[in-house]
Order: C-alpha cells, then sequence, then structure tokens
C-alpha cells in the first residue's frame, strides 16, 4: 500500500462484515481494508493511521446510521448516489484495481470512493488550477477542505488561511512525544469551534428572514381582517402559526449549536493550558488500567485510576499516584493526584514537577529517619 497522506476520499460499506476504502486526490489507491466486526472505532482509527477525510462516500441512496456517526466525528459530508449502484457497474468500477484482493464488501467500499471521487474530480482542479494561476498551490489541501465543507469560494477560502502583513503570527515548536499530537487536537477543536460558528451565524440570518416572514403575514393578516375576508385570514393565522413554530424550532438548534461552540471553546482552552505546562517542563506519568501495564511499564511515575490486583509491579516504578488514599506498596511511596496537580486528558496524564520534587524530598527524608533509628536500635542490641 502506498505510504501516509494527508487529504483522502473515504468509501465506506458498514455491516457485520465492513469495509473501508482510501483514494488520494488524484483517484490513487491509500489503503483497503475488510473486517468482521469492524467497530466505529476501529474504522475511525484506521482511517487516521493512514490520512485526514475530506469526504465520505456510501454506494446505497439511504445513507447508512454508520456511515453518518462516522462522518460526524470528523465532521465531513457525505455523498451518496441518487440511484442504487447495480453489481455490474461496481465491477466495471474497480477492474483497473485487480492488483488488490477484492472481497465483495472491499468492492463495495472501493465504488463508493470511486463514484465520490468522480462527483468532486472537477472541483479539485478548479481549486488546483486557480491556486496555480496565483502562485499558491501550496494551500491547495487546506483550500480544498474549507471549500467543500462550507461551499466559499475559492478566494474567500485562501482569505482565511493566509494572514495579514500586520498580524503574523510567531510559530514556536514544542519538544512533545509523538504519541499525543496536542497541536493537532488543538486545531481540531478550533476547526470544530469555526464550523459551529458558521452554523450559528447562518441560523441567525434564517431566524431574521422567518422574524421578517412573520411580520409580513402578521400585516397582512391585519388588511384582511379591515376587509372581512374570512377565508384568507384562516388560511394566514396558519402560516403564521407554521412559521413561529419552525422559528421556535430553529431557535432550539441556535441554542444548541451556542453550547457546542462554548463546549469547544472551553476544549481548546484545556489544550491550550496543557500544551503551555509542557512547555513549562510539566512530568508525563503513565496511566495504569491492567495488570500487564502494571508490569511492563517503564516509567518511574505511575497513576493508577482504579484499584488493580496484582502479584508483581515493574522495577522502574518509583511512585504510585492513586485516588485511594489507604492505597500502600511495600517499599513504593504513593501520593493523591491532589499533591502533585496531576492532569488526566484523553487517556494521558502529566504532573507538576515542584509537587514531585517535593514528595520525593519528603520520602527520602522519612527513609534516612528510619535508617537512623534501625542503627540506634542495633546499636542497643549490642551493647546488652
Amino acid at each position: 500500500m502506498r505510504r501516509k497522506t494527508n487529504l483522502a476520499i473515504v468509501g465506506i460499506d458498514p455491516g457485520t462484515t465492513a469495509a473501508v476504502a482510501l483514494l488520494d486526490l488524484e483517484g490513487n489507491i491509500i489503503n483497503i481494508q475488510s473486517k468482521k466486526e469492524f467497530s466505529k472505532s476501529e474504522i475511525v482509527n484506521f482511517i487516521l493511521s493512514n490520512c485526514k477525510p475530506i469526504i465520505i462516500g456510501t454506494d446505497v441512496t439511504k445513507i447508512p446510521h454508520m456511515v453518518k456517526k462516522i462522518a460526524a466525528t470528523f465532521g465531513v459530508k457525505i455523498w451518496s448516489p441518487k440511484e442504487e449502484i447495480s453489481s455490474d457497474e461496481k465491477d466495471r468500477l474497480v477492474k483497473n484495481f485487480y492488483k488488490f484482493s477484492l472481497d465483495s464488501h472491499s468492492s463495495d467500499a472501493l465504488s463508493a470512493a470511486i463514484l465520490t471521487f468522480k462527483k468532486y474530480k472537477e472541483l479539485f482542479n478548479h481549486v488546483k488550477s486557480h491556486l496555480k494561476k496565483t502562485g499558491r498551490i501550496r494551500y491547495f489541501e487546506k483550500v480544498l477542505e474549507i471549500v467543500l465543507n462550507e461551499d466559499i469560494s475559492v478566494d474567500a477560502a485562501l482569505s482565511r488561511i493566509i494572514p495579514s502583513k500586520n498580524h503574523r503570527i510567531k510559530k514556536y515548536t514544542l519538544n512533545i512525544p509523538e504519541k499525543i499530537n496536542w497541536e493537532k487536537k488543538a486545531k481540531e477543536c478550533q476547526n470544530i469551534s469555526e464550523i459551529q460558528q458558521k452554523k450559528i451565524e447562518n441560523l441567525e440570518n434564517y431566524v431574521f428572514k422567518l422574524k421578517s416572514k412573520i411580520s409580513s403575514q402578521e400585516n397582512k393578516f391585519k388588511k384582511l381582517r379591515i376587509l372581512k375576508k374570512n377565508s384568507d385570514i384562516l388560511e394566514t393565522k396558519k402560516t403564521i402559526n407554521k412559521l413561529v413554530n419552525k422559528l421556535k424550532s430553529q431557535e432550539k438548534n441556535f441554542i444548541k449549536l451556542n453550547k457546542n461552540l462554548e463546549q469547544c471553546k472551553k476544549e481548546i482552552n484545556k489544550v491550550k493550558d496543557i500544551l503551555n505546562k509542557i512547555k513549562n517542563g510539566w512530568i508525563f506519568v503513565d496511566v495504569i488500567n491492567t495488570e500487564k501495564d502494571l508490569e511492563s511499564t517503564k516509567n518511574p511515575r505511575i497513576y493508577l485510576e482504579h484499584k488493580i490486583k496484582f502479584k508483581k509491579i515493574s522495577e522502574y516504578v518509583k511512585l504510585i499516584i492513586c485516588p485511594d488514599k489507604k492505597f500502600r506498596v511495600e517499599n513504593i511511596p504513593t501520593c493523591s493526584p491532589e499533591d502533585v496537580e496531576l492532569i488526566l486528558y484523553d487517556g494521558f496524564a502529566i504532573i507538576n514537577p515542584n509537587k514531585l520534587e517535593k514528595i520525593e524530598e519528603n520520602t527520602t527524608s522519612r527513609f534516612l529517619n528510619w535508617l537512623n533509628q534501625y542503627k540506634g536500635n542495633r546499636n542497643v542490641q549490642k551493647n546488652y
């Protein structure tokens, strides 16, 4: 299979045995996988390990629930055919990919990806041509992603990507472990926040239009009352009631989107706070959930979220952080998450190095006191 790439078209065939096909923006296969009991989380991880999806396609007219959930996870559009695709048509679409071992599910997923690619190929070429003419082809994938998901022009998308000369952002690099891409998480949260903000703006415009329609209908109703056109009055009342109900429904959606936006902003602030703490020297701690992890960890500091039955602890462990204050292990100091200001996020944890230093100093002090006491007792025994 090809190397890991950036943007890609995803074709999905859900079911007891599901399949996923990935195409790059030139229509070449990146990867294909078919698997029994292929769960949503496994499909998402498979996609992320190979690419960033720009659009998801299905080969059936009625979009499956699983496809909707996966598209919502990535915040991308879904393409589906207006009419059912025949088996002969699918065979014709995938015949050029004979080098790949395709079962019926892989063939359906690949057909969905190919049809989606053909549907949007003209848009891809248009964006690429426009950017080449303006000497900004390096922004192709970013611009294409915005144009496709938000239905705006290429120039409008470019204006959101390229900062003005008076407001250039200073870039810096953080030494963060490869397994946690915090900047990517912050960017994803920012993208979600911008999409939610766009939806809110659209809803505000829609609500304004609805209110204008209601006002127009109310004026018409007043005129009809004067003319005593009872039939028209009744019909106008129904129209007003429908518009009012529609307005209430849209206002509920507006409130919900506002809440989602606030939640996204909180998530962005939380990720930024964690990034700053990592930059200032906060220490990573292994989060232990199983006995096997406890035996194999090489991190001297671990966090036990829950009580675990165990027979052996890794020789590398020098400090155990546990919410249960009564939890004790012989010869290994323990403390609570509050003692080291532990922050848990997305399966990882960091602690304050200043708090850790105090705990280690106290542990050393207690050990020296015990050693002196032990030596004193031995001397007393010898004298007797």
